[in-house]
């Protein structure tokens, strides 16, 4: 029997990157009926798919050996969660189903829908735009809806008022699409024919002159309907207003007290009227309606003897304008300021208004995209004189008009937004209207407006085709990674930690959502390794199931794989000026386990115990092996560079961009990789990576590098500037002539007293810029080890990264008001979290960082477990887990810069740790029962003094401790204060008045000396506590009594030798040496 022949098929070629899903959908259809005509269709799939590969040929084959099949995922019949069964590869549907993906058929069908509704008649006869709309409907798969849409589209986009009247007649349930065609194609006809009787009939075509609004000979402007008429003879007089409702004026009035109205003097000034004038005259606002209806809001002045009336385009609020930028005349259309200060205003409006931080004082700008320069009221620039001095001005702000006004002087504020901060000079304007306005030149510079061409279009269409790849979905690369470990390290097996019962289902729910998408899985069988699970409550309520990994990352070994640097990846930037940079979603756990190391990362919970299927975020193997993924896939591509889960794209123009990136999201969407779109940012001229601003003019660092050093306040006293000085010891090196720069300071140290003079604030000034210059800043090389340097004070927090002997970046924010009242070693925490999330592109991943600490305790926090440290550590600690590094102990004469920006930290602050992140805790107190100790902490003397020694930190010897609190000296590193209890650990420190009664209650079940102990130990803790316990349980009667006793064994008695030396014994023995 001969072999089945597919030669008719058409030609299909999977490799070429122009195939689009609708080649392939028509390709599956004439597939599908060739199988059917040659008796295949009832075959296994296993032949059918072996027989679609074939045809496909080889670039096929090696696109289906890429595709990741998902595995079986068991179910839980507690639960009613049933069994997900594995995907077959040898199943024709799944195949297909593979491909469609592959080829993006999904997002072709949204294409052809977005296509189908985007349809317009346009000059098109009704019945061509019918076929139109039948023909693009065939690809949207819209089923039973189909014809029903269809209609829909007819009555709404038909533009024929008799066609809609006609078809509005049809009841409901006789709207068909064929009643609908029929409808249409008898209107046409008569319309038709109605047309050819009229052809018959001459007609005669004539121009009608176009009218000019503006000033009608000598006949003055009116205030009531708008126009200018002869005396007495107003349209509007009697009138009633269709806003307000009064008589006399119509609504477009600028004395109708419905709406609010610019000043017309400028756009219809009254005779006599001269162009120079006050503020008001030189700015207007003009407000009217167009054709469309939508209200515009237009800045500009414009004072001319004839206008056109312009139509309007369509949309809702527009801010456009001309400039003429001559010397030293600025020109700026400003909305008048009684509009632009209006609160009853729309949404709409205000979505033009722009909050920027000027150290710490908020300014609220208006985005005019037709100025050329920045105008400020001189009311509200008076408010910044502390920051920065006002200027003189010598130059002119020209409206449309040709009015000239004088500024009364400039003044240049450092201004903040999103991060980014620059210097804005603003044109102060004395007028009682407290005007702001951001002109377009800075708007571009802040990303605030953008021209939107076919460029923006090209980009958004490139990405809307690889929506599939772009969301919350997580992915799955190919392959399997087996992690590697130490065999001599001893495995470690936790018990479950408690859950809350109130949060109970909560985490067996996301345990449940985990296992649903592949995350983990349920383990029955006996495991070496068994880690803890932490839960942690999100800012928006749920919940988050992290792995303490810390035992196990002592037995995990790396891959020690090479990152790349910073200079390394300039080299290869040279030229490009459009950049994209692209975020893997959820990046580790796109990496699959291998059976075995799954087993490994098995975990305890009240519920059983789970074993994640992907890579775990904490394992300190993790980001290598994550770029090394990406590297394989990703490192061949020209004009890509790849940082852990940071994808970098760059091209020379946006054509050469444009196609890097197509290439880049077709490798991801072929090996499964899903992307974050919140943080992707596509075709910029400069985009921020890894803690490097790239232009195309180069390198350059960021502002928010510096931005601790460039806006330090000035030092207010001797000790403060003790500080300053201390920092620049640490980088003397490095800055030239630095004991010139720093003389006026190190006068000023000397002197009795403290007067901040001109020449001390220069100094000061160079002294900044020095630190933020090239001598001292490093670029970051992420090849390279990193040391992270901070510290806390009671103000602030302040944070230093430093690589090559050279600083890469400060850091610093003051603390809140709950901050400030932390004990010290919990704000020397905070400071190793602020660091890590500040500096998180430059130290995540990275194995080799060193954090260095004043505090010496935090050395042996780190080392426990993250249960047995203080409530808030342990927070702090778990916002920690993604990031590894060694904490080491360094003197705080040897933190110079880190003493320094914490103690001078900027003013902002962030959310409290307590509202970011919650542990679920087990309460040991009730409510009534917390209250009593409370009230004995506070009659306490040696618990008060304990108290105040935790929160102002322990000194660095025990010779130097208080004698009263001397005997917590060696617990003081699990000491902490919370709702006015003291606690180790989860244990409270029970005051002195209630030991006697917290022992006799530990003693009332009679219970035996060890299980006494070991139940205070999970519970309470004082100094002296198991002591205490022992002398109880063994002057108690009723324990003495019923304490297990040892049984006395029965001496064995030998039986006597008969001879001597007939039986020997020996202690010890020896053999061949």
């Amino acid at each position: 029997m001969s072999s089945p022949q597919l030669r008719t098929l058409p030609e299909f070629n999977p490799a070429d990157p122009n195939t689009t899903a609708k080649e392939w959908e028509a390709y599956k259809r004439s597939f599908l009926v060739h199988l059917d005509a040659l008796g295949l269709d009832e075959k296994p799939g296993k032949r059918k798919v072996g027989v679609l590969l074939a045809n496909m040929g080889n670039e096929a084959i090696k696109i289906y050996d890429s595709f990741t099949w998902a595995p079986r995922v068991e179910g839980n019949a507690d639960n009613n969660i049933p069994d997900v069964p594995a995907e077959d590869k040898h199943d024709l549907d799944t195949v297909f189903k593979k491909f469609d993906t592959h080829f993006g058929v999904h997002n072709y069908r949204n294409i052809k829908r977005q296509e189908f509704l985007n349809t317009k008649r346009g000059n098109k006869s009704i019945m061509d735009y019918i076929t139109e709309l039948k023909k693009k409907a065939e690809y949207c798969e819209y089923g039973d809806q189909r014809e029903g849409l269809i209609c829909d589209m007819i009555i709404n986009g038909v533009n024929d008022r008799k066609c809609t009247e006609k078809l509005m007649e049809i009841p409901a349930a006789q709207l068909t699409l064929d009643k609908v065609i029929q409808t249409c194609r008898q209107v046409e006809l008569t319309k038709a024919h109605i047309d050819t009787l009229d052809a018959e009939n001459p007609h005669v075509n004539y121009v009608k002159p176009k009218q000019k609004v503006g000033y009608q000979g000598t006949h003055p402007y009116c205030d009531k309907c708008t126009k200018h008429h002869a005396l007495r003879t107003c349209p509007a007089f009697n009138k009633q207003c269709n806003i307000c409702g009064m008589r006399g004026h119509f609504k477009a009035s600028p004395i109708c007290k419905g709406t609010q109205h610019a000043p017309r003097s400028s756009r219809f000034p009254r005779r006599g009227t001269s162009g120079r004038g006050s503020f008001s005259r030189g700015y207007s606002h003009s407000r009217g309606r167009g054709r469309s209806g939508y209200r515009q809001n237009v800045h500009f002045t414009e004072s001319v003897d004839t206008v056109d009336v312009a139509q309007p385009d369509t949309h809702d609020d527009m801010h456009v304008g001309e400039m003429f930028d001559q010397c030293t005349i600025h020109d700026v259309y400003a909305a008048d300021s009684n509009v632009l200060n209006d609160t009853s205003r729309s949404s709409s409006d205000s979505d033009w208004s722009v909050t920027f931080d000027v150290k710490g004082i908020n300014l609220t700008l208006e985005i005019d995209t037709g100025a050329r320069c920045n105008v400020i009221a001189k009311s509200i620039a008076e408010k910044f004189t502390a920051i920065a001095p006002i200027r003189k001005a010598n130059n002119y702000i020209k409206g449309i008009s040709g009015h000239l006004v004088e500024p009364v002087g400039q003044i240049i504020l450092p201004c903040r937004h999103n991060g980014k901060l620059m210097n804005l000079m603003f044109q102060i304007l004395d007028t009682e209207r407290p005007i702001c306005l951001l002109g377009r030149p800075d708007s571009v510079r802040y990303n605030l407006v953008m021209r939107v061409n076919s460029v923006t279009s090209c980009i958004e269409d490139l990405i809307g085709s690889f929506s599939d790849i772009v969301g919350e979905e997580i992915g799955c690369l190919p392959g399997e990674y087996e992690i590697k470990v130490d065999s001599s390290v001893q495995p470690v097996v936790h018990a479950p930690r408690p859950v809350p019962v109130a949060m109970r289902d909560q985490v067996k729910r996301e345990l449940d959502n985990l296992v649903r998408c592949g995350i983990i899985a349920s383990v029955t069988e006996p495991t070496e390794w068994v880690s803890s699970m932490v839960c942690v409550r999100k800012k928006n309520g749920r919940v988050r199931i992290c792995l303490d990994p810390t035992d196990l990352n002592k037995a995990v070994l790396r891959e020690h794989f090479p990152m790349n640097s910073i200079e390394d990846i300039v080299t290869r930037v040279h030229g490009s000026k459009v950049f994209s940079t692209l975020d893997a979603n959820m990046g580790y756990f796109q990496i699959r386990l291998t059976q075995k190391s799954s087993m490994l990362t098995t975990f305890n919970t009240p519920f059983g115990r789970y074993r994640y299927l992907r890579m775990p975020m904490g394992l300190k193997c993790a980001a290598e092996v994550f770029q090394r993924e990406m590297i394989n896939h990703f490192g061949g591509i020209e004009g890509v560079e790849v940082v852990i889960d940071d994808i970098l794209i760059h091209g020379a123009n946006m054509e050469q961009h444009n196609a890097r990136l197509r290439t880049v999201l077709q490798k991801a969407r072929s090996i499964n990789l899903k992307l974050n779109k919140a943080k992707c940012v596509i075709g910029k001229p400069e985009v921020n990576y890894v803690g490097h601003l790239l232009t195309g003019d180069g390198l350059k660092p960021t502002p928010e590098r510096v931005r601790a050093i460039t806006e330090m306040r000035v030092p207010e006293n001797h000790a403060e500037l003790e500080t300053i000085l201390g920092m620049l010891a640490y980088v003397a090196k490095f800055i030239p002539k630095l004991s010139e720069l720093n003389a006026p300071l190190r006068a000023l140290k000397t002197q009795e007293q403290y007067v901040w003079t001109p020449e001390v604030d220069q100094a000061f000034r160079d002294v900044k810029n020095a630190l933020t210059s090239t001598d001292v800043l490093r670029y970051f090389d992420a090849s390279k080890p990193l040391t992270l340097s901070v510290d806390a004070s009671q103000q602030g927090l302040g944070a230093a990264v430093i690589q090559n002997h050279g600083v890469v970046a400060y850091a610093s924010r003051a603390l809140t008001p709950a901050e400030q009242r932390y004990a010290q070693i919990e704000k020397e925490m905070l400071a190793v979290v602020f660091g890590c999330e500040r500096f998180h592109k430059l130290i995540y991943g990275k194995s080799d960082v060193t954090i260095e600490s004043d505090h010496k305790p935090l050395e042996s926090i780190m080392k426990k477990p993250i249960h047995s440290a203080p409530m808030r550590i342990q927070k702090m600690m778990l916002k920690l887990q993604p990031y590894e590094f060694t904490l080491i102990h360094v003197k705080g004469k040897d933190l110079g810069l880190a003493d320094c920006l914490s103690r001078l930290p900027l003013p902002e602050t962030c959310q409290s740790m307590d509202d970011e992140v919650m542990v679920f805790p087990v309460e040991t107190l009730t409510s009534s029962s917390h209250g009593v100790i409370v009230e004995a902490t506070i009659r306490d003397d040696q618990l008060q003094l304990l108290k105040r020694v935790i929160s102002d930190g322990w000194p660095d010897k025990r010779s130097e401790v208080p004698l009263e609190v001397l005997p917590f000296w060696d617990v003081r590193d699990e000491l902490s204060t919370y709702n006015g209890v003291i606690y180790r650990g989860e244990r409270v420190v029970i005051p002195s008045e209630l030991r006697a009664t917290t022992l006799k209650t530990i003693h009332s079940s009679h219970m035996g000396m060890t299980k006494c102990k070991q139940r205070a130990r999970e519970l309470v803790y004082w100094p002296g506590m198991n002591k205490q316990i022992e002398d109880t349980v063994s002057r108690c009667s009723a324990c003495l009594k019923y304490q297990n006793k040892p049984q006395k064994e029965p001496m064995i008695i030998h039986p006597l030798p008969s001879l001597p030396w007939s039986k020997v014994g020996a202690d010890l023995f020896e053999y061949d040496g």
